[in-house]
């Protein structure tokens, strides 16, 4: 794995795990889809199936120059500082915004997920310059893409996710109250969301792997066209809070959907030269 370069490079790494761990927090968006969006989807794999449990062993050693000097090849071999700056800007973005994108979808649903819609519609456009669609192989793919994405994607349980730091917050700040159901009750669930969440992403993790190793190409276009059938939900959502088409709610749509597709096109453009 190559390193980033400098210090603009790692902000950039901690920049995009912070834009993945937002979208997180957002019904009906994949902070993996974003990944594929910002170029650092491949790296991510590869580093998530490389972490190795046994590693922990040379803990017993630390103490050694010997031990000390295995750990970091650990680290290395794991691209264990790509990791950390990476999952530091997801923590962290999450964290913040998750109450902030509660609202936001609550009770403002419309420049919300116009905003999505124009930044997965911009990043689909500036992914498929890097993937080849054109053979009668992945055209199917493509097709079957977008209509699993078109057909499955929904808003499940989301809005509940986003609202716990909040419950857990409200909690915190009112168990003095004896609100202590309230904060077990949320710390259950966001316990339980978090472990099947890590299970979730290395699990797929090594599937996606085996997929890239093989079929790297095919499997681009595919997940480019989960993309793609992916922007039903926030057209969707964005139609149904829309009650008739007048100046106002055409521009509640346009300038979010405008600001989103040029946030893309501003991080292609300015973070295209870095390699990861």
């Amino acid at each position: 794995m190559t390193d980033p370069a400098g210090a603009r490079g790692w902000l950039a790494v901690y920049l995009k795990g912070a834009c993945m761990g937002a979208a997180d927090t957002v019904p009906g968006v994949s902070g993996g889809t974003i990944a594929v969006i910002l170029g650092v989807y491949e790296r991510l794999i590869a580093a998530l199936t490389s972490v190795d449990p046994r590693a922990v062993g040379h803990l017993a050693s630390v103490h050694t120059r010997e031990g000390r000097a295995a750990i970091a090849e650990d680290l290395l071999r794991m691209d264990a500082p790509f990791l950390s700056v990476l999952g530091a800007g997801v923590l962290s973005a999450a964290a913040a915004l998750a109450t902030v994108m509660h609202v936001a979808v609550t009770d403002y649903p419309v420049p919300t997920y116009a905003f999505f819609f124009g930044l997965i519609a911009a990043s689909a456009v500036v992914l498929y310059r890097y993937v080849d669609a054109a053979s009668p192989t992945r055209a199917v793919v493509a097709s079957a893409g977008f209509l699993l994405a078109f057909v499955g994607t929904g808003v499940s349980g989301y809005n509940y996710m986003t609202g716990l730091p909040y419950a857990i917050a409200s909690g915190l700040l009112l168990a003095n109250g004896g609100d202590w159901a309230t904060l077990a009750d949320a710390l259950t669930s966001l316990a339980a969301f978090g472990a099947g969440a890590v299970i979730g992403v290395f699990t797929v993790a090594y599937a996606v792997r085996a997929a890239l190793r093989r079929y790297r190409e095919a499997t681009f276009v595919f997940l480019v066209s989960l993309m793609v059938g992916a922007l039903r939900l926030p057209l969707e959502l964005v139609a149904e809070d829309v009650d008739a088409l007048t100046p106002k709610t055409a521009l509640l749509v346009i300038v979010p959907a405008a600001v989103g597709v040029a946030a893309v096109l501003t991080l292609d453009r300015y973070t295209d030269d870095l390699e990861y």
